[in-house]
């Protein structure tokens, strides 16, 4: 092996520290990274007096990032949440039937509403409501748009009935609307999966990447500590009669932390009582 001087290590560690940056972005391009893993970089090999001497600086260094995910549903009683960041999208639970859509005949609804409001009202405290909680969430915002309480006799209860129906279909065509958009973001997630995940997966474990399990407090919310770039949060919430399911994108930049929210809103899925 060659021996240099001391005069000409000091010489060569100027050398590499000035010239560094040029040779960094000079490094060919021509072998890209997976989408996803631009935060991956392949420090530069230079050579120097006849040293290959392998440039080390800081703009090759992945950087951590942080990612602090909260949930933020109506359903709190005893959660189980399970959730974890992957750095490649994963499959979404398989839907064995399509949700069916609330009633938007006039007749249905007025069974519905006989039925839950006065021949078989029941505490809101049951895990499984009559007609699911799309059909509570439904009920509740037609009688805060008409101000009208549950009739308690059968002289109030046709007219209450007949007062509510149009409000009730409102809400019905509104809540079916988001069950659609809900359905068209389950299939784009399966379908980004069949197109990434064995690539990205692939790649991730090349690098040495891993999934990051994420601790939900108390409070809804937890930390995960994890490498710039593209993730995946997927997991549930379990609370009785309820699960939800999310796979949610994200992109972290370098030290910095990047807030994620799911709620019923971006759920893929809900089974149970929904």
């Amino acid at each position: 092996m060659k021996k240099l001087g001391l005069a000409k290590l000091i010489s060569l560690a100027l050398i590499v520290q000035v010239s560094a940056p040029v040779f960094a972005a000079q490094t060919p391009s021509g072998n890209k990274s997976m989408p996803g893993f631009e935060h991956i970089n392949t420090p530069s090999e230079i050579n120097i007096d006849g040293l290959d001497i392998l440039v080390d600086t800081e703009q090759h260094k992945p950087k951590n990032a942080v990612l602090r995910v909260r949930i933020n549903v109506q359903y709190n009683k005893n959660p189980q949440d399970k959730l974890t960041a992957y750095p490649y999208p994963v499959k979404p639970p398989e839907l064995k039937a399509r949700t069916e859509p609330l009633p938007t005949n006039d007749g249905q609804i007025k069974d519905y509403l006989m039925q839950c409001c006065y021949n078989n009202r029941r505490s809101r405290e049951y895990a499984y409501p009559m007609f699911g909680f799309r059909w509570e969430h439904a009920l509740e915002a037609a009688q805060k748009r008409t101000g009208e309480s549950v009739p308690h006799s059968i002289f109030t209860v046709y007219p209450w009935i007949h007062k509510m129906v149009p409000y009730v279909k409102t809400q019905c065509e509104r809540i079916n609307a988001e069950e659609n958009a809900r359905m068209m973001r389950y299939t784009s997630v399966l379908h980004e999966y069949n197109q990434k995940h064995a690539d990205l997966e692939n790649e991730s474990a090349r690098h040495g990447i891993d999934p990051v399990q994420i601790t939900i407090d108390k409070n809804g919310e937890g930390f995960a500590e994890v490498q710039a770039g593209a993730w995946w949060i997927a997991g549930s919430r379990k609370v009785p009669g309820l699960t939800l399911f999310w796979s949610q994108p994200v992109t972290v930049a370098p030290a910095e932390t990047s807030g994620v929210l799911l709620n019923e809103g971006n759920a893929i899925f809900i089974g149970g009582g929904w």
